[in-house]
């Protein structure tokens, strides 16, 4: 990230007022250009285990680069931080990771999300703008937006689509009927049980009664 322009301070340990800023370079009216390039680290730490109070707080880590008098330059160190942060969160679950199907079918990066926005009382899009896309977004993760227009779209994508490039799987918001869809359109397919072995759902409630979600909630408990 660059700096929006509002303060030149460093978010880690903010820097004194008469101190001048290596990497800041004077311009008129007696304003400063921030050279530097911000990385924020983003981790959702679990607290107060093995308690009924088990829950998650999250936590933000913001890295400030600026050994060089030229943003595009610290940006690229802050990218290869970026980067050597990925690989090693890739090989800590590389045990759990799935791999390519047979027949030269790939698996790609990608998740797919699923939205049917009349579900429960319509605000399935707009839990998705609030809630989901900034999790997805600070955990750099691409994914391709559904949005679900007819009874048995969702059934028919599942059905008809090339289902193994969301190898990273597949997140329904919505109701139970929506889950429903997508489950008998992965039924319906040829290679339905490798679906199932190769593919990961998850559900966001945004139905009327959720009963899947609150049966799932209630036997992790």
């Amino acid at each position: 990230m660059r700096n929006n322009g509002k303060s030149t301070n460093c978010a880690c340990r903010p820097a004194k007022a008469d101190i001048a800023d290596e990497c800041q370079v004077r311009i008129p009216y007696m304003k400063t250009v921030d050279c530097s390039a911000y990385l924020c680290v983003y981790a959702y730490i679990l607290k107060n285990l093995a308690t009924k109070n088990e829950k998650r707080d999250k936590m933000t880590v913001t890295l400030r680069f600026r050994n060089h008098n030229s943003y595009d330059e610290n940006s690229k160190i802050a990218n290869k931080w970026k980067m050597a942060i990925k690989l090693l969160l890739k090989a800590r679950y590389e045990d759990g990771t799935i791999v390519a199907p047979a027949d030269n079918q790939y698996l790609g990066n990608r998740l797919l999300v699923i939205v049917n926005p009349k579900s429960g009382v319509g605000k399935a899009r707009e839990i998705f703008q609030r809630k989901i896309v900034p999790i997805l977004n600070m955990a750099d993760i691409d994914y391709d937006l559904h949005i679900t227009c007819m009874q048995n779209d969702a059934r028919n994508l599942m059905r008809t689509s090339n289902i193994y490039k969301w190898g990273r799987g597949i997140v329904v918001l919505g109701g139970d009927g929506l889950m429903f869809e997508i489950i008998n359109g992965l039924m319906e397919r040829s290679d339905w049980q490798r679906a199932f072995e190769y593919l990961t759902l998850s559900v966001i409630p945004g139905g009327s009664g959720n009963g899947m979600a609150k049966s799932i909630s209630f036997e992790t408990k």
